[in-house]
């Protein structure tokens, strides 16, 4: 479940995440989502440029993150461009440890649920349960939620935008979006339209579920 500070940052429970071989491609597309509505985007520290784009987009009103973040020096690196949360993919103290140090938000990858009870011992403030399909699916997360109810949950990794609605019924709190949302023809080709309305897609279907959870 979100605390506050993770409900100022993940306020659509939804977060666009940019991982492309080209920088200006990468910060193109992302600014397009984000005019499009998105509030939350992580641009993966594999992405050339990555530190500066994630410079570059820090505005008010949209948290900025950086993923793929799998060593304390490219925590430092990304800390340092403002990124207001990271993320790994997998088990790394020493990235939780930066974090803490810093005051910045932290989102540790796993997979399993001994894996998940480590990354919260590592200090996470929230979980990446990832990949989140082919492996798990909104089946596992409902499982999880038995024996973890308070924790916080993302799910990231070919998660389609039919599947946001069933990923947030089943407790997830935070639905990354990666190709689905960022085809990559849209973002090669430079189709910021299209990349636009899918992001419009994601919200509206974050919005459905929000508003069935409030009846």
């Amino acid at each position: 479940m979100l605390d506050r500070r993770l409900q100022e940052l993940f306020p659509d429970h939804l977060a666009a995440v940019m991982r492309w071989s080209v920088g200006k491609e990468a910060e193109a597309a992302v600014r397009a989502v984000v005019e499009a509505g998105f509030r939350s985007v992580e641009v993966t520290m594999s992405t050339p440029d990555a530190a500066a784009i994630i410079s570059r987009l820090r505005r008010p009103g949209c948290a900025v993150g950086a993923g793929t973040v799998v060593t304390a020096a490219l925590a430092a690196e990304a800390i340092a461009a403002g990124a207001d949360y990271l993320v790994t993919p997998f088990l790394v103290p020493e990235v939780a440890r930066a974090a803490r140090e810093a005051g910045v938000a932290c989102v540790i990858g796993a997979q399993t649920p001994t894996e998940v009870h480590q990354a919260l011992g590592m200090g996470a403030d929230m979980v990446k349960i990832f990949p989140a399909s082919p492996i798990g699916g909104a089946g596992f997360i409902r499982a999880l939620r038995g024996p973890m109810p308070d924790c916080a949950l993302w799910v990231s990794g070919g998660v389609e935008l039919d599947e946001i609605g069933p990923y947030l019924a089943a407790g997830t709190d935070v639905v990354g979006l990666t190709t689905s949302l960022f085809a990559p023809a849209l973002v090669r080709d430079g189709d910021t339209a299209q990349l636009a309305d899918r992001a419009r897609q994601a919200l509206a279907a974050a919005a459905s579920r929000a508003a069935l959870a409030a009846v």
